[in-house]
């Protein structure tokens, strides 16, 4: 049975097999998430375990774009080869000020799921969001990995933008020098966590100075560009299958500069490693996500 229209948060789980009807059959998740996505007073959706059918797009037609009155949307271990019916789920929402992007990418799928999600187009369906969101957060577990062939886009242009979780080659051409941080991220920031995904890294990283060389590069310009700044966070993501013993990115002296670098513009730095997000900061207890309470729709 659905919830209440009265709910204001909501935690739909398709990963657990009990999305059932009372024959036995599976629902189609989109299916139920078109029943709650207009709830008068549902704000805060998190569904785990989707695809985004592109047939179920009609689901969400344009008649119904700007109309939900949700305003956090969370999607956590997704398993998508395509965005699909996605940039129709974000054109129906009036006024998003959360979004949580989160694929789950198996090691042998790993080049199947990276073909079909461009960077740049996930940009441009967010970006229609970018005067209200608040807080962003894309990221890849397990197996993670990107198409080269765009990069997200600038977020200079999102105004109210504060807390933001990404991977760095969303953001820049990580082997191109000229590729900076500071370019592309939001003037109000205040938190930031970068994913170093390292499933195609062979021994040391070749663009280990690039990388370290940008953030000292945020720490300086700290005070002029992004003063609200007050935390930044390196995810160092290897694949499961790895010993994950948090060593594979190199000398821990890079991370104990970029923390004297920040510390001296009142900032602080964390180095993390873990295959999935929820491992990390933003994604474990600091996401305020349910674990465990799945919503029964029998």
């Amino acid at each position: 049975m659905l919830p209440s229209s009265a709910l204001e948060t909501l935690h739909l789980g398709f990963a657990s097999g009990r999305d059932r009807n009372g024959n036995g059959e599976p629902h189609d998740p989109l299916e139920i998430i078109e029943q709650v996505f207009w709830a008068t007073h549902l704000r805060r959706l998190l569904i785990d375990g989707i695809s985004f059918t592109p047939e179920l797009s009609t689901l969400f037609p344009p008649s119904r774009h700007r109309t939900s009155p949700i305003t956090d949307l969370e999607f956590r271990s997704g398993n998508q080869e395509k965005f699909g019916c996605l940039p129709n789920i974000l054109a129906c929402i009036k006024e998003l000020k959360r979004f949580t992007f989160e694929m789950h990418t198996p090691w042998e799928a790993s080049h199947c799921y990276a073909r079909g999600m461009e960077p740049a187009a996930l940009g441009q369906m967010i970006g229609i969001h970018a005067s209200t969101l608040e807080t962003l957060e894309i990221a890849a577990s397990d197996a993670a990995e990107f198409p080269d062939t765009s990069l997200f886009g600038s977020l200079a242009w999102h105004p109210n933008l504060k807390r933001l979780a990404i991977p760095d080659e969303l953001l820049v051409v990580v082997e191109n020098e000229t590729s900076t941080l500071i370019d592309v991220l939001p003037p109000k920031l205040e938190e930031l966590q970068l994913q170093f995904a390292m499933l195609r890294m062979h021994g040391n990283d070749r663009n280990r100075s690039l990388r370290v060389n940008r953030l000292l590069q945020l720490a300086t310009a700290k005070e002029a560009r992004f003063p609200a700044l007050r935390r930044v966070i390196w995810w160092c993501q290897p694949c499961e299958c790895w010993d994950n013993d948090g060593s594979r990115y190199g000398p821990i002296s890079d991370m104990e500069d970029l923390k004297a670098a920040f510390q001296e513009v009142d900032v602080d730095f964390e180095f993390t490693s873990d295959p999935y997000f929820e491992g990390s900061p933003f994604g474990g207890k600091e996401s305020g996500h349910p674990w465990g309470s799945y919503v029964d729709d029998e």
